[in-house]
């Protein structure tokens, strides 16, 4: 007997089925057996009332009889097919009805089962359809992975040349004018306006230095920062001034972690602020963290080892479900940026931190409404005069 791949179970028992069936006794049975191995099963008992629920929605899998009234269940594969050319069609089928095979394998349908419908080979057929729509899956978010890294060396490369060039003009600018102001009275009708001057050329500064941090190259430094009392300060100073509840959760014994005290800084008052924007008549933040050994998968492929979760979970309006994938991206915003300069890149910036000191971060809808964002940073190895011990 042919042995399971676990992942194809784990993968079947996640999916969405449409089943269309116009016998009542076979729907009832084949569909309690479905609902045994996958995560949900949608019913239609004929090809249109089957359409119409494809369309509304989106499963998985479609499975479907042929011969029903008043649509058959290959015109509905075919009107399936103009919707969505690559979801998984299986058909079930009599003896007797080998002439409709052409047409299904015209129509691209996966595969088919002979009725009376024997559990294992429906069974099996199941599994070779969750295989292929893992496989493609994982397909996809390799190619999203690598459309990810290569976008990030992109910006790191953009951003280091803007960053030298942007600093060394901007250097100019303000030795000018501090020579400017020196050579005027303090009263003189120009004060005012090389103040101005300066306090626009103090937020380029501002900017500079996320773009510099946009740059990261190279392998990060070893870093070794207690993240009880580092996050601890960093929440509160970023809250100041704000109407927002903080609730924090760490572990008893929270290990340090392998970043900059600096940089986590930078990371959390980025998030601060974004959760902030989203809950500007006041509401509540709540930080946790935990470890992870091995957390898998996420927006990148992290190393294995243990890693410190850290979830920030706010009360606002949420993120919309179109904007998940991007809200990392450089300028990416919802909002007006207005004369708000360098909005749009505090989250680019703490992407790039964190994949830095091989890290990641990612976002997701709050269980309860409101937004998700989860930290992964590892854990700092025990280090012994500056150096990581093996």
């Amino acid at each position: 007997m042919k042995s399971v791949d676990p992942d194809d179970l784990r993968y079947l028992r996640g999916l969405t089925v449409l089943y269309v069936e116009d016998d009542d006794e076979t729907r009832a049975q084949l569909a309690e057996f479905l609902g045994r191995r996958v995560h949900r099963v949608i019913v239609a008992s004929d090809g249109a009332a089957g359409l119409a629920d494809y369309r509304a929605f989106r499963p998985d899998l479609v499975i479907t009889d042929i011969q029903m009234p008043p649509m058959d269940g290959l015109t509905m594969a075919r009107l399936i097919r103009e919707v969505d050319g690559a979801v998984p069609i299986l058909v079930t089928t009599a003896f007797d009805q080998t002439e409709y095979l052409t047409r299904a394998i015209d129509i691209g349908v996966e595969t088919y089962v002979m009725k009376p419908v024997e559990g294992p080979r429906l069974h099996a057929a199941l599994l070779s359809c969750a295989r292929k729509l893992r496989l493609e899956a994982e397909a996809d978010h390799r190619r999203s992975l690598q459309a990810d890294l290569l976008r990030a060396e992109a910006v790191a490369v953009l951003a280091a040349g803007m960053a030298h060039d942007y600093n060394n003009l901007l250097q100019t600018v303000l030795g000018n004018l501090s020579l400017a102001r020196e050579l005027i009275a303090p009263d003189a009708p120009a004060a005012c306006l090389l103040e101005e001057a300066e306090d626009a050329a103090s937020e380029a500064s501002a900017l500079g230095a996320m773009l510099r941090r946009l740059a990261h190259r190279g392998p990060p430094p070893v870093a070794s920062t207690d993240l009880a009392r580092a996050l601890r300060t960093a929440l509160e100073d970023a809250l100041e001034g704000h109407p927002i509840e903080l609730g924090l959760t760490l572990p008893e014994g929270c290990p340090p972690v392998a970043i900059e005290e600096t940089e986590l800084r930078v990371v959390v008052r980025h998030l601060v602020a974004n959760a902030c924007e989203a809950m500007p008549t006041g509401g509540t933040l709540r930080v946790s963290a935990d470890v992870v050994v091995d957390p898998g998968t996420t927006t990148l492929l992290l190393g294995e080892g243990s890693y410190v979760r850290i979830v920030f979970l706010d009360s606002g309006h949420g993120i919309a479900p179109e904007s998940l994938s991007r809200v990392f991206d450089a300028y990416f915003s919802t909002k007006d940026r207005g004369s708000w300069r360098g909005m749009g890149l505090g989250l680019t910036v703490t992407r790039s931190i964190l994949e830095h000191y091989r890290g990641t971060v990612f976002a997701e809808s709050g269980p309860d409404g409101g937004a998700a964002v989860h930290v992964l940073v590892p854990v700092a190895a025990h280090v012994v005069d500056g150096t990581p011990a093996p």
